[in-house]
């Protein structure tokens, strides 16, 4: 199945032949029975294209009373269907690869057909392929008025079932927060996406499984944003989220412009956050050799500064239905620095004395991406080739040092610190072919190329690491009724060396992902999967770099670490509906063999290192849902549920772990207004042998928008609180008792205000905005579906 944006094609091609005239008849007679059926049901007219009778999907139809003024409009469904608005004597359909047409209805039918003749001169065309499958791929029209009660684009994604973005950014799709973000079918960012002109968008596609070539990076769901064709002109944006004391905030600007075939985008992003009331407390216990060592250490008001700056500059040049290519280039800088205080007792100087611990990070990078689309064959129901070619480079430096300053001495009495840098090469190829659809199924194939190069450098040691990853996987998908397959397999091999221990590696491992999906109504929907993969070690976590975190315990990592194997099996259910969405999720997961932190006894002091571990079990479940009080998302209440429980075992000891987190949300979202609050319960978290406790949090804000292209407003997070507090301790099974806790009294009562601005010039196209009103269903909210 072709997964990528849907190209516009030229004025004369033919969209609709290639159907079998059975099949016609039988959509007529569907249409014609279901409105027999339903007599109590409100009268439709369905529009067809002239000559072969196909039905036209998401026309804008148009309605008038018997004076012929116009009461309102909505679009056709995927059958051609639209409901005829009471009082309505005359429908007048309009469809970009159609010439428009008005006619007068018929007394006493329940259905009226409406033809419509191919257009000489078609401005903007948009195909969809002929294999969507509705149920795990849709595609939606945000109307107009549902559009300008949100400050931006990303944001207005609140609008598609099953779909929560929150005020922070965070996006959650059915249940999942690995989500692919596109833009006409290739990779975007929330900053690229926000700075979109709401007039520019299509439609909104949704794929509830991600392609191959997505799942392989980790991600469970897609979301491509479809913009307008033809479109000329361009558009400028700023977005401002940003604290001035102390200065906490994320920031950008982007430009757009589209000249003929081509757009061209430079997006630049800032986010920073620097604090001088950021308090770290530790406390250690352990056994060694006999002897009891403990040491607490009390945080005291340190420095915290961190600057993130990247600039995007892009091109994309398409030729609709033939092919696209896209160029970006990226470049960033981070810079992390951390200036702890602490105050220090152990159990040999119970008298309190400072230390002071510094940390430092900063990391350049720059990365090249190319993606090239191709169709080819029959353009009715055409192939697809897709090219993707990824070149990065990274340097990161980081440096740490730990003194402790006893009896007030001036010089230190303990001074240990490390230093090394990381460069990190990277290049990706990948090359997929989506076949024409067939009866029989959807088949697409892929092979791809990853070849990196590591060097971790510190002042006595040069440690390099050479990888490359080659593979092939075949996607497979077939309807069967109320039933839907979905199977992805693939075998890969991976060649490592590494300098640390002189060793060559190569394994073939293979990956499976299969979805049973079972479509109870067009609203519910129950699936299970399976899925095999393989995850392999870095080079930062075979490092033997020895980092001081005390006077007998020490951490490094492990040259002989090797890849692992995961098994995970789900169930979940989702629905939609006018007034709640909700998507249930269990998964248990097998990872033997996966990498883990493990505490054991050296030969002069306690190490912590990372070992495969001997059992990982994993058992979770997530609840997601959201509630539409007034039948729409004017009001709407969201909330996220998971739990947890972990089982590990090392070849020293077991541990149990257990996870829980509850996080409501509620918007009020006004043409004018938009009022919000979130609030994170204090859960827990368990990933390997820590524990997290989650902070106590909320946040109020809101969003005045004085006219659609601006937006200001302001946020509070932690009212009335005293500080932001996040914690991670070991679990109690271990034989080191290694607990850490972040206190940030800058983060309680932060003011952040905010500035959303978008500027179109030299735009071309027309805007339809009274042919998208809210027409909503019991099945589909106000939402209208393609």
């Amino acid at each position: 199945m072709n997964y990528t944006n849907k190209k516009n094609m030229s004025t004369r091609t033919k969209v609709w032949k290639g159907a079998t005239m059975l099949r016609r008849m039988c959509v007529c007679a569907a249409v014609t029975l279901s409105g027999a059926v339903g007599n109590l049901m409100a009268k439709e007219v369905v529009i067809v294209a002239e000559g072969d009778n196909e039905p036209v999907e998401n026309a804008a139809v148009t309605f008038y009373n018997v004076v012929r003024d116009s009461i309102g409009a909505t679009r056709s469904d995927a059958h051609g269907r639209a409901t005829v608005l009471k009082d309505g004597r005359y429908a007048m359909a309009e469809h970009d690869m159609f010439a428009p047409k008005m006619k007068q209805l018929s007394d006493g039918e329940l259905t009226d057909t409406l033809s419509l003749k191919k257009a000489t001169e078609i401005d903007e065309l948009v195909v969809e392929a002929s294999d969507n499958n509705k149920d795990l791929h849709r595609s939606y029209v945000i109307p107009r008025d549902d559009m300008k009660r949100y400050s931006n684009v990303y944001q207005a994604l609140n609008e598609i079932p099953n779909v929560i973005v929150m005020p922070n950014n965070a996006l959650y799709f059915e249940g999942s927060e690995n989500v692919k973000l596109l833009l006409n079918g290739v990779d975007t960012s929330i900053i690229e996406l926000r700075a979109l002109d709401k007039d520019d968008i299509l439609k909104i596609n949704t794929y509830s499984i991600a392609p191959a070539r997505y799942r392989v990076e980790g991600y469970d769901a897609v979301i491509d944003v479809i913009t307008k064709s033809s479109l000329r002109g361009g558009n400028a944006s700023i977005s401002v989220d940003q604290a001035p004391y102390p200065l906490i905030g994320e920031n950008s600007a982007a430009l757009f412009y589209n000249y003929r075939s081509s757009r061209f985008s430079a997006i630049y992003s800032n986010s920073n956050n620097h604090q001088t009331r950021y308090r770290q407390s530790e406390f250690l216990d352990y056994d060694y050799d006999g002897v009891e060592y403990y040491k607490h250490k009390d945080g005291l008001d340190s420095h915290r500064n961190r600057d993130n700056n990247s600039l995007t500059l892009g091109y994309q040049t398409v030729k609709p239905g033939e092919y696209q290519y896209t160029a970006q280039l990226s470049g960033s800088i981070s810079r992390n620095g951390t200036d702890l205080l602490q105050r220090v007792t152990s159990q040999s100087n119970p008298m309190p004395y400072d230390a002071n611990n510094e940390l430092y990070i900063g990391s350049n990078d720059v990365v090249l991406r190319n993606y090239f689309e191709k169709t080819l064959g029959d353009r009715d129901n055409p192939g697809t080739l897709v090219a993707s070619l990824t070149l990065q480079r990274t340097n990161s430096d980081y440096l740490s040092r730990y003194r402790e300053f006893e009896s007030g001495a001036a010089d230190p009495t303990v001074s240990e610190g490390s230093q090394y840098d990381i460069q990190f090469s990277n290049a990706v190829a990948n090359l997929i072919y989506f076949f024409p659809y067939k009866k029989w199924g959807s088949l697409s194939l892929s092979v791809y190329d990853g070849f990196n190069y590591s060097r971790y450098l510190e002042p006595s040691i040069r440690t390099t690491q050479r990888k490359n990853v080659a593979g092939a996987w075949a996607q497979y998908y077939k309807g069967l009724g109320k039933f839907i397959v979905w199977v992805t397999a693939g075998l890969q091999n991976e060649y490592t060396y590494s300098s640390v221990s002189d060793r060559k590696q190569s394994e073939w491992n293979p990956s499976i992902t299969a979805y049973l999906y079972y479509n109870i109504t067009r609203s519910f929907r129950l699936s299970a999967s399976y899925s095999l993969s393989t995850a392999a070690p870095s080079i930062s976590q075979m490092s033997q770099t020895n980092q001081w975190l005390d006077t007998r315990l020490i951490f490094h990592g492990n040259p002989y670490l090797h890849s692992y194997t995961q098994h995970q099996v789900s169930l979940a259910a989702v629905y939609g509906s006018k007034y709640v969405d909700f998507t249930l999720i269990g998964s248990y997961s097998d990872i033997p063999g996966r990498i883990c932190e493990n505490f054991q006894e050296g030969p002069n002091s306690m190490l912590e290192t990372l070992i495969n571990l001997d059992k990982y079990r994993e058992l979770t479940g997530t609840l997601q849902f959201t509630v539409k009080p007034l039948g729409s998302t004017i009001w709407t209440i969201d909330a996220r549920i998971i739990g947890g429980r972990l089982k590990g075992a090392s070849p020293t000891y077991d541990w149990t772990g257990y996870r829980f987190q509850l996080m409501p949300y509620t918007s009020l979202n006004l043409e004018k207004w938009t009022v919000y609050a979130s609030y994170q319960y204090p859960g827990k978290l368990a990933i390997g042998q820590l524990i997290m406790p989650r902070t106590e949090s909320w946040r109020v804000g809101f969003n005045y928008r004085p006219k659609e292209s601006l937006s200001l407003g302001m946020s509070i997070q932690c009212p009335f609180g005293k500080g932001w507090k996040e914690s991670q301790r070991t679990v109690a099974e271990s034989p080191v008792q290694l607990n850490s806790e972040i206190f940030a009294r800058d983060r309680a009562n932060l003011v952040s205000l905010m500035l959303e601005w978008n500027v179109s010039f030299g735009k071309n196209r027309k805007r339809q905005a009274e042919q998208r009103i809210n027409i909503s269903t019991e099945e589909n909210g106000v939402l209208q579906k393609l």
